[in-house]
């Protein structure tokens, strides 16, 4: 009884380290999206000057999760848009869609629907650019450290189970 309860320990905390390992390989993937949504959408505004609902509607269709989910959400509120502002419009999509984000990062992304649609062309591409590029900065340190990140936290885990395991037997 007391070894099987000790299995279970060590699973747990194998397991642990395999969500960790899981959550941070997301958080990668969302901000490749996302920054390639970004640069997506300075693209059409600078090239085409599409409106605010048609460029969001394109992005909502044509790009990758979880920056499909994002704009899917914003765009399907769009009609509230005299209620409430754009900028709040923006940025409950995002808290709701983009959750797998730390809070720097989602805080970064809602910056930006402070200057769509409010500012002249130059301003919003460049405020695109601005936070395209802080996204960027934090992807490129999140896949740079991803692997040393993902043997620390299996290795916390596996030590963890193996200590309480030890203690238990």
């Amino acid at each position: 009884m007391k070894l099987s309860g000790a299995l279970l320990i060590l699973l747990g905390s194998l397991l642990t380290g395999r969500q960790y390992a899981l959550s941070r390989r997301r958080e990668l993937r969302s901000l490749t999206a996302l920054c390639a949504a970004l640069e997506r959408m300075e693209r059409e505004l600078s090239a085409r000057a599409l409106p605010l609902p048609e460029l969001i509607a394109l992005l909502a269709r044509e790009t990758a999760a979880p920056a499909t989910a994002f704009f899917t959400l914003l765009y399907e509120r769009l009609s509230s848009l005299g209620e409430r502002s754009f900028r709040a419009l923006w940025q409950d999509a995002a808290q709701l869609a983009l959750s797998m984000l730390s809070s720097r990062e989602r805080d970064a992304f809602c910056e930006l629907g402070a200057a769509l649609g409010r500012y002249p062309l130059e301003q919003q591409t460049a405020a695109i650019r601005r936070c395209r590029d802080r996204l960027t900065a934090r992807r490129d340190a999140l896949a740079h450290s991803l692997k040393d990140d993902l043997r620390l936290g299996w290795g916390l885990s596996a030590s963890l189970g193996f200590l309480l395991w030890i203690l238990l037997i």
